[in-house]
């Protein structure tokens, strides 16, 4: 019991220590995305619909976590 506290504490710090130095890189790249995504669906969505592109972006995106689904449980299982 003790040593699994142990490890969540030492994995707890280190996360912070990991992901700090990543933030301003990945707030870049959102702000990157999220101008790029407003320039690409806003003329879209004007000549398109409304409904129409937020309905495809949300089927392309369960699409994109559907096929990330079965590499992430595969890489954790042969991980072990």
């Amino acid at each position: 019991m003790v040593a699994t506290l142990a490890l969540c504490g030492v994995l707890g710090v280190s996360h912070r220590y990991v992901t700090s130095p990543l933030a301003p890189i990945l707030g870049r790249a959102f702000g990157v995305a999220y101008v790029g995504g407003s320039l690409v669906v806003g003329p879209l969505s004007d000549r398109h619909g409304r409904l129409g592109v937020l309905v495809g972006g949300l089927a392309t995106g369960h699409f994109a976590h559907s096929c990330s689904s079965p590499a992430r449980t595969r890489a954790a299982t042969h991980a072990s």
